[in-house]
């Protein structure tokens, strides 16, 4: 019951990392920065449900001062099968009910196994996996002294330019509006999270991905 079998990762600047048991309580609790470390001190995590313990975080006075100004809180999750669509779900909807719209993300745990021996957080290591598909040279090293919200606005510049490019040759005769995911409300699924795929076709597989809203509204 205390083997780990699930992760869930919340960034915004701390990064904190749950590890779940079959039973979806927490088994263990990180940090991967020392803002991170600052909010875990004087919470007591363990073998709470995991939306509990999201509940404990998120709503924690420390946390507090970091959701202000439109944050960018990411969830995170890693398992296999559906347990992994439960939890994002669960962890979404969480994050909801207490009047804060997300980014949610998930992935296996070969993916969770990367990020922990690269030290980063899941939710950092996913969004670094978003970003070398646009620009390789960024390092782990890079990320890990990074934000969240700095690598996702990365990512954000680097699909812009793409857009500009496509927009440009040819131009169509009435271009339909586009709006951008992440400027619209509530806690919806996040960039593409299917990191181990072997298409070599060179297309960004998070621009084929679609977003899904988790019920309700941002107010």
């Amino acid at each position: 019951i205390q083997t780990p079998i699930s992760y869930v990762s919340i960034d915004v600047n701390p990064s904190i990392e749950l590890a779940l048991n079959r039973l979806d309580r927490v088994v263990a609790a990180s940090a991967y920065n020392p803002e991170g470390a600052g909010i875990l001190d004087g919470l007591s995590l363990k073998g709470k449900e995991y939306t509990a313990a999201i509940q404990a975080i998120v709503g924690s006075s420390a946390m507090s001062a970091y959701l202000t100004d439109d944050p960018e809180l990411v969830i995170t999750v890693a398992s296999d099968g559906a347990r992994q669509v439960r939890l994002e779900n669960g962890a979404a909807d969480t994050s909801m009910q207490m009047g804060h719209s997300c980014h949610s993300a998930s992935t296996d745990m070969a993916t969770a196994a990367q990020a922990h021996a690269s030290g980063l957080s899941l939710g950092k290591y996913n969004a670094y996996l978003q970003l070398i598909r646009y620009d390789d040279t960024v390092t782990v090293e890079e990320c890990r002294e990074m934000s969240i919200a700095e690598i996702r606005g990365l990512i954000r510049q680097y699909r812009q330019g793409e857009r500009e490019k496509t927009q440009e040759t040819p131009p169509a005769p009435t271009p339909a509006p586009t709006q951008d995911p992440d400027t619209d409300g509530g806690c919806m699924n996040d960039m593409d999270t299917d990191v181990n795929n072997d298409d070599n076709s060179g297309m960004p597989a998070q621009e084929q991905h679609q977003y899904r809203h988790h019920g309700g509204h941002h107010h």
